[in-house]
Order: structure tokens, then sequence, then C-alpha cells
């Protein structure tokens, strides 16, 4: 039926929709009208359209079939959904949604069809067919997260590794918010930049995160990214294994570093002891003299300084097994064993400016790792500037803001914190480098360099709560600043040591050392305890058997034949309630934190003063609680 002026005609509104629409005579299924929509889709103007057989919208080998669902929807005059594809006039075949209805217009029977362009919707299936298959056999564990009020990342899927690296399932967590699904993130940055990702595209990433809640335990290596709008992936790796590794080549490059050290640790180590020596043999040139009191206080700050020195020497030395410290450290004490390290160390190019730290509020962590840190900073600058320059430290007090906190490396809580510049003349550091500056391995020195001096000190910063910043411009040098955890206001405070009271025990001394027994020994009468000594763990289990019972047992854990540790689990496997002071010379304190986890009742470090055994005497026997 050719169409006419009188035709019916598709109501104005249909012109306005996205999806294209026609309509053919139910009868002869000759096209009288589209919208504008239909028009693009195919590619031809109206007048083309108008007097087409409908079924010659598709192509040729499926116009039967579009003629039989037409005379089906025309015959049962029901809706009809189908997809199928229609053909544009430049060839193009594109797959379709069909909706079709029978309706009566202006008294003539017609057919109205729905076309929906599916290209899109197919696309988008095929893709996210793709990403979910990316997904699932990823062997990163990812979680995807939708960000929804502004406010709440809901988590919306995982993948099966995200359940084998986590040792838990996943799927209970699905719809549950960052901080239900992940209770050990609140009050930490990551919470804010995992929002920050969603919101406005940031990545973000962290080399180390430790984890342990909800059953999930381990150090894991995040990265975040936004992959539709508000909706991020959160992809990660377990790296314990990897951290072990590097802790084993970090030993080795704190060995290096002790070598370097070696020569002027000595030189001062033997002044000291030449003072010692000497002063101990004027005391016995003139045993009651008065000067044996001036003679016995040199011998003190001498063997002070050298029980410094051999700390100095540990902190590079020591492995990470060794427990994290938590004490109240002085700026002003931290750059000044810097300053003296540095000065024996750094070669003569380079001109120091160390700040004296004074006034800036104490630090509360482990000085050893500190200072480890803050030396590899320093030897790092000093390569940067192979022709000389100036190398400055320098401390001061810093509140960081929730922003500032996040956009640092470690991500530490915003708070008080004391800020460590390290600053240096050199060549500065390329966008490239800066990338991936704390990456273990990662190295710009070629063979001459492991790749895990910075890296170690990301570790330890991170060990304390803390976060790195760095700053570097072409031909202008470098800024590393560390940010560290401000003391509390009762760490603040300095220790006021008591008078030594009198400890009324019998005590068994166990070490095979004879100096160091006959002084704890000594010491031990001086308080007024009763002492039988050991020189090895046979002799000390030989003593426990013979009786009478022990109030305490000073056990040094480093002894040859039968260790320390031996000698404390037999001692328990007689008496479960034997009261076991432990004695250490630093090197084993791993074995020290599990002896202090079965029951030991604290652990004294070498050198002592007479204020810490007596303390820790005390502690074991149960006058105040014991001080791992």
């Amino acid at each position: 039926m050719d169409p006419t002026p009188a035709s019916p005609s598709l109501d104005a509104s249909l012109h306005l929709v996205r999806d294209a629409v026609l309509m053919a005579d139910a009868d002869s299924g000759i096209i009288l009208d589209a919208n504008p929509a239909a028009c693009r889709l195919l590619g031809m103007n109206l007048g083309q359209l108008r007097g087409m057989h409908q079924s010659r919208l598709h192509p040729l080998e499926q116009e039967s079939t579009a003629r039989g669902h037409f005379s089906d929807a025309v015959e049962h005059r029901r809706s009809t959904l189908v997809e199928t594809r229609i053909q544009a006039a430049d060839g193009t075949v594109i797959p379709v949604e069909v909706s079709d209805a029978v309706a009566e217009i202006a008294g003539r029977r017609v057919v109205i069809g729905v076309f929906r362009d599916l290209t899109e919707r197919r696309a988008l299936l095929e893709s996210e067919a793709r990403f979910a298959e990316v997904l699932r056999s990823s062997p990163f564990g990812v979680y995807l997260y939708h960000l929804v009020d502004d406010d709440h990342l809901i988590l919306t899927d995982s993948n099966p590794a995200a359940d084998r690296i986590t040792g838990v399932s996943n799927r209970r967590m699905i719809g549950l918010t960052l901080e239900e699904a992940f209770p050990g993130v609140i009050g930490t940055s990551v919470v804010a930049a995992y929002r920050r990702c969603a919101s406005e595209g940031v990545p973000w990433g962290i080399p180390r995160l430790d984890y342990d809640q909800g059953g999930i335990r381990g150090s894991f290596e995040v990265h975040v990214y936004r992959y539709a709008p508000r909706r991020i992936a959160v992809a990660f790796i377990e790296i314990s294994e990897r951290i072990r590794l590097e802790e084993r080549l970090r030993h080795g490059e704190r060995l290096e570093s002790l070598g370097r050290l070696a020569g002027g640790i000595s030189h001062d180590f033997n002044n000291q002891l030449a003072a010692i020596l000497g002063s101990a043999e004027l005391i016995s040139l003139d045993p009651g003299g008065v000067a044996v009191r001036r003679h016995a206080e040199t011998i003190a700050v001498a063997a002070q300084r050298a029980a410094q020195l051999t700390r100095q020497m540990l902190a590079f030395s020591r492995r990470g097994s060794t427990r994290l410290e938590r004490e109240s450290i002085t700026v002003e004490r931290l750059l000044g064993e810097v300053r003296a390290i540095l000065e024996r160390t750094l070669p003569k190019r380079i001109r120091q400016e160390i700040a004296d730290g004074a006034g800036i509020p104490p630090i509360l962590g482990d000085q050893a790792q500190l200072l480890n840190a803050i030396i590899n900073l320093a030897v790092n600058a000093s390569d940067a500037m192979p022709g000389g320059g100036v190398l400055r430290i320098a401390g001061r007090q810093a509140e960081l803001q929730p922003e500032e906190a996040a956009a640092l490396y470690g991500a530490p809580a915003p708070g008080r914190y004391v800020a460590i510049d390290v600053v240096d003349e050199g060549a500065g550091i390329s966008p490239e480098v800066l990338r991936h500056l704390f990456e273990p391995f990662f190295t710009t020195k070629g063979e001459q360099g492991h790749g895990l001096g910075l890296a170690s000190v990301f570790g330890a910063v991170s060990a304390h709560g803390g976060g790195i910043a760095v700053r570097s411009q072409p031909v202008r040098g470098s800024i590393f600043t560390l940010y560290l955890p401000c003391a509390g206001i009762a760490d603040e405070q300095p220790t006021q040591h008591p008078r030594l009271p009198t400890v009324s025990a019998r005590v068994l001394v166990v070490d095979d050392e004879p100096v160091v027994r006959s002084v704890l020994c000594a010491a031990l009468h001086h308080l007024g305890c009763v002492v039988e000594e050991a020189t090895d763990g046979a002799s000390a289990l030989a003593a426990w058997r013979r009786g009478p019972r022990f109030d305490l047992v000073v056990l040094d854990l480093m002894m040859p034949q039968m260790d320390g540790d031996e000698v404390f689990r037999q001692l328990r496997a007689l008496d479960p309630q034997a009261a076991i002071l432990l004695v250490s010379g630093h090197s084993r304190h791993g074995v020290a934190e599990e002896l202090l986890a079965a029951g030991a009742r604290g652990l004294l470090d070498k050198p002592f003063t007479l204020q810490q055994l007596v303390l820790a005497v005390q502690a074991s026997l149960g006058a105040s609680p014991p001080r791992p």
C-alpha cells in the first residue's frame, strides 16, 4: 500500500525518544512512518524508508524470519520481544532488540516496532566478561569497591586469589563497608586514600601494609586504582617471603656499613679502654687513697661511653628479628650520635651541618633502628655529591593533617610528629627514579648497590608508625623528611632513680664469663641476696636439683655446650614455677622474645647498671610487674 498524506503517522512524542521507532501497515508490511532515531540508525531519510517492506530492514538471510515474526504479531495481536539484526544503508549489520505491538490508528491496523541498538550493551557485556575473566585468573588478590554517598566504600566483589592469599572466604564480606570488612584499617590513612582514589581518580599504593585482624594476618603490597566512576580495584600480594629475603640481604648491607664504621669506632673504643685500665691500675696502686672515688667515677664514665659505642655497632649489625624497642629518645641525643658516626665515616669533601636538636619533643621508638635509617639517608646523600657539597640534618616539630599524612610514603595516621630533614646539594632525583625509590632491590648504583638502603629506611620508619616525604629538583638536590611519632607526655618526664633497696632472695647466677659472673654475684651480694654461681648449664641444673630451692635464676642466653634457652626449658621442666631472669648481650633478642612468652620473668641487656639490675630482680621476684 502506497503511503498517502492521510496515512497514519507516529505520535510527535515518539520523535523525541532515543530508540528507533517504525510503523508499518499490518496487512502489507509496508513502512508508513519512522522517527528521527530510526533514520539515524539505518542511515536513511524518511522518504527512503516509507514504502519499503519491513523485512528489507534485515540482512537477506533473515528476511524470511522477520516476515514470520511480523505475521505472528499481527495474527495473534500480541506484543513480541526478540533479538535480531538489521542492516543499515551502508551495509553495516546492527544487533537490535525489537519490541512489536499491533494498534489501530486512524482506522487502520498498524504494527509499531521499537528497535533498541545492542551494540554498546554487547560491547559492555563482552568487556565485563573479559574483566571478570582477568579478575578470576589474576594471581593478585583483588577487591572491588563502590563509593556510595561520597562516604561509604562498599565491597562489591573479590577474586579467588584474594581467598588464597588471605586464607579466608571473602564472599561473606560482599556488601559490607571497607571498615566493616577490614576493621584493622580504622584510624589509618588507608580509608582516606581509598576514598580519594574513588572520588578523584588518584591512584595509591604502599609497598608494605601489615595487617592482623579477623583471621587475616600478614604483610601485603597494595595498589589501588579507579576502573570506573566511583569504583576502585584494590590489588594486593602477600610479601612475607620477600621480606625474609630482604632482611637477609639487608643484614649483609648492614655488615658492610659496620665495616665502614669499625675504623673510627675502634679508635674511640680503645680510648675508653685505656681510661678504664689506667684508672683501675691507679686504684690498685693506691687502694686506700682519697683519689679512689675519682678513679672509680672515671671507670664508670668510660665504660658507659664504650657501651654506647657497642650499641652503635649493634645497630648496624643486628637482624630484623630483633625486637623493636620503645623508649623516649631526645632528638638532641639522636642527632648527637648521628654527628659522631658521620664525622668518622663520610669523606672530607662533604661539609656536615647537623643541628643540635635542642627544644624539640622527644621521639617514641627504637634508637638503633632510627639511627640506622638516618645514617643510610646521609650515606646516600654523600653518594649524590661526588664532587663535594653540604649535608644538612635538622629536626623540627610537625602536625600532620589527614590529607598531608595520606600523601606520605607509608601513609601514617594524622597527628603530632617529629620531622627529621636530610638535605643534600646533589644532582636531584628524576621522576622515573622517584616512582621506584623505596622498592626493594631497586638501585641506581649498578653492581655497587643492593637496592635495600632506602627500603630499609622505609621499613624502619613504617615499623614506628611514621612516614617519609621526598622532594627533589634537578641540580638543586633532594630533601628526605622522616616523620616519627612524638613520645607521650608521660614519656617525656626524666626517669628518677631511687636509692637502691635491699633485696632478700636466694639467687642462682648462670654465666660462663668469669668477669661478668663475678660482677653479677658481687652486685647481688651488695643488694643483700644469697648467691650461688654456676659456670654452665649442666652445673646450673645440678645446683637446682641439689636444692634448697632458689627464689630466682639469673640466666645468660649465650653459653657454650648447653645454651641459655635449653637451660631455661630444662629448669622449667624441673619446676614450672621457676622464676628466671634472662641476661642478653643483644644478639639473641629473637630467642628472648620466645622465652618471655614462655614465662621468663624479664630480660636484662648487657651492659647494665646496678639500678637496672635491682629493678629487674624486683620485677622478677614479683615486687613489681615484669617488663619484657
